[in-house]
């Protein structure tokens, strides 16, 4: 066994395989951290299959006074009461609100690919992502909502996944 972080084991090997190696290393900051904290921004975005690779490092939030450190996570605090979904079996931050989080740390077109994902698969709604828009406060809030405007999601129309796929493929070659 490997042992991580004080309390929790591991099954040796099992982080170091590249098929599982962030999902294990997720569960066992959620582990060490208790059961208020949650898998969050890029992290939650893998797990539900919005990217295509897991970041270098977990990222997990937390409730806002919780003041605990731990060595390889990016911990985030949340003064709000955050709303969970389960991905392969981890507790993360709902799709919506991860979309918020990663608006502001993503290039345009992985935030594209995110939504395009996110909708396609039904794991998300146009009116979950704009309840969740309500909340001005945060970071990306504003970006997100920029960005599915430019898209036009908002203030047309509904398009298709295909249809915005398609929208920037023409685009991105001046057509």
């Amino acid at each position: 066994f490997d042992r991580p972080y004080p309390g929790v084991f591991v099954l040796a090997g099992a982080a170091g395989d590249p098929a599982t190696g962030h999902e294990v290393a997720v569960r066992a900051a959620l582990a060490a951290l208790g059961p208020a904290a949650v898998a969050s921004h890029r992290s939650a975005a893998w797990l539900f299959g919005l990217t295509d690779r897991p970041p270098a490092a977990v990222q997990v939030t937390v409730p806002g006074g919780f003041s605990r450190r731990l060595p390889g996570a990016e911990i985030h605090r949340s003064t709000t009461p955050v709303r969970t979904r389960s991905a392969r079996g981890v507790r993360c931050v709902d799709v919506p609100r991860t979309l918020v989080d990663l608006a502001s740390d993503m290039t345009a077109g992985e935030l594209d690919d995110a939504l395009d994902r996110s909708l396609s698969r039904g794991l998300t709604r146009l009116g979950d992502l704009e309840s969740e828009l309500r909340d001005t406060t945060r970071q990306g809030s504003a970006a997100l909502r920029r960005r599915l405007g430019d898209l036009g999601y908002f203030g047309s129309p509904e398009p298709s996944v295909l249809e915005r796929k398609m929208g920037r493929g023409l685009a991105r070659h001046g057509l």
